[in-house]
């Protein structure tokens, strides 16, 4: 941690201290980081309330705030437009947004209170970063409400404000209480002596100081102990208190301090405290249970030592009638911990601060008279304290710092900060081995002048034991100064099972198994009470064995908070459809525990996949998210390795840091650390997909996929060239997955495939082997799937009547109508503008006073015909990580699903989700998702999963096997599914990624994306164009397929829309149900993308394919050469166009994947064309 900041956090610490009180809660938070965020004081210096913008004001008012306190208030001065805001910052610069530090790669918690007036349907929000590291917006209209985002915290400083948009003149909103602070990352050990009360002599507990009414007992009188087999009771009339052994603490540290009560009956108090060094009482301390009475009842509070060092815990109970056994109160499971922020590892570089010295020498740097010890020269002040080394020199010059003792074979982080006065020459940071010689591939620089830049790298220690840091300049001719601050080497602290896999040679082995699929093959060999991935390869002859060491395989080694030594109990191979599965059986030494691991392979090609179960009969077993890691292992590479990620790109609204990328490749050296958090939540809005690829040398590889909706994937190369790969489940040892007796803890999986060729044979391959094994079966199974689905504006009977009138065969082209939102609210209502009833899913009484009977109507007109209904979040909200809420959102579902299960007319085929489909971060809630669509998957073979969370934001395995389709990019724009497209599709089926398009925009502007002009020149709804709606339609034909057209554009462009939805049915659906998917051009990178874009799909078992073209601007060329794939060189092909019929062509497919074809005429913007293949017809 920046000194500077240390010690302004120790200062707003200390002035909290005496405000610290028991907190009931799951977490633990550090001191708070906004000042004046109730705004009680009028000092506003803090607040930029900024006076530019054209949507309203921001003031600081003494009452109408959060209990009619102080607050700040905006008042609207526009017309409604979403172009008109109000703003205001955290920030005491003004004109500077981003001045906040915080403590990089730190989580943070964001909570305010927010009020829209009556009636105030303006979008409040506050962001982090402006919604690329989190944001929550209101929901609810006269009242206040608490919202809260949880972000983790870059290196560089963050913007915090509060947004008013679309504001009316008169109109008012309030912002109050604006809170930042620190989340826990976890807990240290836990300081009271025997607090379950385990160790003693019979009534006496080791450690406590008892009297004659405290005793140790086991279970009795219907109590069992709340852990373990003892606990603490205590029969007393009066005042009696037991105080355990001194706990040594640290000074102005945060600790929890929690115990467990259990009281037979209700009746005066019983507590835990904390005592002082002299045993005086700690003020503030006091936590307990006066209300509850039968049940075990868990307290916390958070607590800060403030200048204490010793501290007693303490139980008591006051004037309690507990003179009879039947209302003795009892106590158990008393803990003490520390709660850690992410503290900082110590550095092992003497001095890497330049703090210590004397004048312009440093202690521990060997200095000439070029380097000197200095503090703020001119407007260059110190990247960290109050001194920094400074270096002159025209030639090469060298400072070295003192040696340092390393483990051998360990990662260690080397970082430093750098400032270039300019760029003539180098400056940069290297290692040095024992005989003070450079060692190869640890120099690090960054050719930025003006300011501090940090550089880092992960090193391997490899056979040594001392290393030395370095400082170098070398060619600055100009003899500017170089500054050099901040060295850190740190020991990487990895547990066991996420260390850097090493390779072990195995002696005594109980067993070795070949399993595999037709192109990944493993041998897995059982030894040491462990297992081990022995072989990994094609199979091919001459194939990359990228395994050629035993690599241990994965066990979760802590279960219940308690290390675990597995002892292997028997192993073996089992058929089973289309496959095999190795079953490996440990258990714990006690033989409490189970173990089973789990791998499988399945015939064709694809990857092999690994899962564990853990489970117990006696006891209920918890494993923490930190320590349920399902992969570690390790590949040995034999050429350049470049490892390939896949943006999510679930909206493309200006704050997903990688959407007009979409692919992100990292080439991998020695050195290399990329770690990957898979999001399940539709904020933050940028995040990666659960598979990644690692391409060598562009001919061959492998890939890797996580199972489960959230988790972490790590990807790492050591100096001899070796990749490791982890996945785990979380970093919070605060959070994690607890099942009881009998019923087991299943840690998320994941799968390993190899491959011959480049990125799309390998991703081909995994789709393939996902489409025959893994897709939700209604779609595998109905050749008519994914079927076209329109949304056309209907809201009631008569709505899809009028349509019928107008498109009397509809059936014969589309057979899904989806009714978004507006149903379940009164007329005007703006989406979320009335959650509650929105999380009702019943329609509106004044919209339906006869019911809804939509899906009755639809199903009258053509049995063919299917309803897919919008019900948003949770039903009423309930938590489904719950069996209740379960029960109660599958109970819902299934009395929606026929009209003959409700009195309100409703009937629905496909279920189309959004928003709070599922909680971040909780294992439970995700369990609980696939729980409801299993059930009503076998509920009824009718029944469809259309899955939306602001967005495609579960583009994850777990449910891909469950859905039919999703809205995979948000904003409805062709050109963004098409770029949402071709990352996703390096994962994902495209007949799942459905195109949401909307014809009737005017305007490019979507959230934070602006000034991108009218989509037509003439500023009319985009429908009005054929060209544009040709080119629409043929997005929309790239996978599953909706577009919303008004009525207008159902009777002017009827022939066009139903040409193109006949040739989707009847040719493109074929082709793209279990087809492969080619990149042969680059992905559109935005509005201003000057070139073509498009995908070829070919497939294999029908020998036919499309290529899909797209001309997004004018600024692109009007012909170009498109080189096919995947064809079979010595075949002649057919090239059918759809437009421009004159280019139609024979080609062998040598041809096509060499020279290509030139495809000409693609004058206009919004241009397209589709080029069907085929094999030529032999007569």
């Amino acid at each position: 941690m920046n000194k500077q900041r240390l010690s302004l956090l120790v200062a707003v610490i200390l002035a909290l201290t005496t405000l610290i009180t028991p907190l009931q809660a799951t977490d633990s938070l550090g001191a708070e980081m906004i000042q004046n965020g109730s705004f009680e004081s009028t000092d506003m210096s803090d607040w930029w309330l900024r006076a530019d913008w054209n949507g309203g004001s921001w003031q600081r008012v003494s009452s109408g705030g959060y209990g009619n306190s102080a607050a700040l208030m905006a008042t609207g001065q526009g017309t409604g437009l979403s172009s008109e805001n109000a703003g205001v910052y955290y920030t005491s610069q003004e004109g500077n947004e981003s001045t906040l530090q915080l403590d990089g790669g730190s989580t943070y918690r964001l909570t305010f209170r927010v009020k829209r007036d009556a009636g105030v349907t303006a979008n409040v929000y506050m962001d982090v970063n402006e919604g690329a590291l989190g944001s929550a917006a209101a929901t609810m209209t006269g009242e206040f409400e608490q919202l809260t985002v949880e972000f983790t915290a870059p290196s560089t400083p963050i913007k915090l404000r509060c947004v008013a948009n679309a504001l009316k003149t008169g109109q008012k909103v309030w912002l109050d209480d604006v809170s930042l602070r620190k989340v826990s990352t976890g807990y240290g050990e836990n300081l009271v002596s025997n607090g379950s009360f385990e160790l003693g002599t019979g009534t006496s507990a080791t450690g406590w100081n008892q009297d004659a009414r405290w005793t140790r007992v086991g279970a009795e009188n219907g109590v069992t102990p709340a852990s373990g087999s003892s606990m603490m009771k205590v029969l007393s009339t009066s005042t009696a208190l037991t105080i355990g052994s001194p706990m040594t603490v640290k000074a102005n540290t945060y600790y929890e301090y929690s115990c467990k009560i259990y009281r037979k009956s209700l009746g005066g108090t019983s507590y835990c405290n904390l005592l002082n060094s002299s045993q005086a009482d700690i003020a503030g301390t006091q936590i307990g249970t006066e209300n509850t009475s039968g049940e075990w009842v868990s307290v916390t509070m958070t607590f800060y030592t403030g200048n204490n060092t010793t501290i007693y815990p303490r139980c008591v109970v006051d004037n309690t009638s507990t003179s009879l056994t039947g209302q003795a109160v009892y106590f158990d499971d008393l803990q003490f911990r520390e709660v850690l922020f992410d503290p900082e590892p110590s550095s092992l570089v003497t001095n890497g601060s330049f703090e210590d010295g004397s004048g312009t020498s440093a202690t521990g740097w060997n200095q000439d008279a070029r380097w000197t010890r200095v503090g703020a020269q001119g407007s260059v002040t110190p990247a960290d304290g109050d001194y920094m080394l400074r270096a002159v020199a025209t030639s090469t010059g060298i400072c070295i710092g003192s040696p340092m003792t390393v483990k051998p074979h360990t990662y260690y982080n080397y970082s430093a900060k750098l400032y270039r006065s300019d760029l003539q020459g180098t400056a940069y940071f290297n290692l040095l081995d024992a005989s003070q010689a450079d060692i190869p591939g640890t120099q690090m620089g960054k050719d930025v002048a003006g300011q501090w830049v940090e550089v880092s790298q992960v090193f391997y220690s490899g056979d040594r034991t001392t290393v030395y840091p370095r400082c170098v300049v070398d060619n600055a001719l100009s003899g500017a100064p170089m500054y050099f601050d901040d060295i850190r080497f740190t020991e990487i602290a990895w547990d066991d099972n996420k260390s850097f896999p090493v390779g072990v040679t195995l002696s005594d082995v109980d067993a070795v198994y070949q399993i595999g699929s037709a192109n990944t093959k493993a041998t897995i060999a059982v030894a040491n009470n462990n297992h081990y991935i022995t072989s990994l390869s094609t199979g091919a002859t001459g194939a990359t064995q990228w395994v050629t060491e035993a690599i241990r395989a994965p066990l979760v080694n802590v279960v219940n908070s308690q290390s675990v030594d597995w002892q292997y109990v028997t192993s073996g191979v089992t058929s089973i459809t289309n496959g095999q599965e190795l079953k490996i059986e440990f258990e714990s030494p006690d033989g409490a525990l189970s173990l089973n691991a789990y791998w499988t392979a399945r015939s064709g090609v694809g990857p092999i996949e690994y899962r564990q179960e853990i489970l117990s009969d006696t006891q209920s077993v918890s494993v923490r998210y930190s320590d349920a890691v399902s992969a570690n292992f390790r590949m040995e590479p034999d050429g350049d390795a470049t490892l390939y990620r896949f943006s999510r790109s679930r909206v493309n609204d200006g704050s997903d840091p990688y959407f007009s990328q979409g692919i992100l490749p990292t080439q991998l050296s020695f050195g290399s650390q990329v770690l990957t958090s898979v999001e399940n939540f539709y904020t933050p809005v940028g995040s990666i997909l659960p598979f990644q690829m690692v391409d060598v040398d562009g001919d061959h590889g492998f890939y890797i996929g996580h199972y489960w909706s959230f988790g972490k994937i790590l990807f790492r190369m050591n100096n001899e060239g070796h990749i490791g790969v982890t996945t785990y489940l979380d970093d919070s040892a605060a959070s994690s997955i607890t099942r009881s007796a009998g019923t087991a803890v299943e840690i998320p999986g994941f799968f390993i495939g190899t491959y011959e060729g480049d990125l799309d044979d390998g991703s081909n391959d995994m789709k393939n082997w996902f489409w025959d094994y893994k897709i939700t079966r209604s779609l595998y199974n109905n050749a008519d799937e994914p079927m076209i689905e329109a949304d056309i504006m209907i809201g009631t009977v008569s709505d899809f009547q009028n349509v019928v009138n107008i498109w009397p065969d509809i059936e014969d082209y589309i057979r899904v109508v989806k009714m978004d939102y507006p149903w379940t609210v009164p007329e005007g209502y703006a989406p979320r503008q009335d959650v509650t009833t929105e999380d009702l899913w019943l329609p509106d009484a004044t919209r339906y006073p006869n019911g809804h009977n939509l899906w009755s109507a639809i199903r009258a007109h053509s049995p063919n015909m299917r309803f897919s209904l919008y019900m948003a979040d949770t039903y009423q909200g309930v938590d489904i990580g719950t069996e209740y809420g379960r029960n109660l959102q599958i109970q819902a579902l299934k009395e929606r699903f026929r009209p003959e299960n409700n009195s309100y007319g409703l009937g629905f085929d496909y279920w189309r989700s959004d928003f709070n489909v599922e909680d971040r971060y909780d294992y439970d809630s995700h369990e609980g998702l696939l729980e409801i669509l299993d059930t009503m998957i076998d509920y009824s073979p009718d029944f469809r999963y259309e899955h939306c969370m602001g967005g495609g934001t579960l583009k994850e395995f777990t449910t891909l096997e469950r859905m039919t389709f999703m809205t995979t990019e948000d904003t409805a724009f062709p050109l963004n599914h098409r770029m949402s497209l071709y990352a996703n599709s390096y994962m994902i089926h495209p007949v799942q990624l459905k195109a949401d398009l909307n014809q009737t925009f005017t305007s490019r502007d979507y959230g934070a994306m602006t000034g991108y002009g009218n989509i037509l020149p003439s500023g009319q709804q985009c429908w009005t164009s054929e060209e544009y709606n040709k080119y629409a339609l043929r997005t929309g034909m790239m996978g599953a397929s909706m577009i919303a057209f008004p009525h207008e554009a159902m009777v002017q462009f009827n022939t066009l829309i139903e040409s193109h939805h006949d040739l989707y049915n009847q040719v493109q659906r074929p082709i793209l149900r279990d087809c492969n998917v080619y990149h042969i051009l680059p992905s559109p990178t935005g509005w201003t993308y000057a070139d073509w874009d498009g995908i070829q799909y070919y497939n294999e078992n029908i020998d036919k394919g499309v290529v899909m073209l797209f001309k997004e601007n004018t600024t692109a060329p009007n012909s170009k050469t498109i080189v096919l794939k995947g064809l079979d060189a010595n075949t002649s092909y057919t090239l059918t166009f759809i437009d421009r019929t004159a280019q139609n062509c024979v080609k062998t497919g040598a041809e096509l994947m060499s020279t290509g074809i030139y495809v000409t005429g693609m004058t206009e913007q919004y241009d397209s064309e589709l080029i069907y293949i085929e094999p030529v017809q032999q007569s």
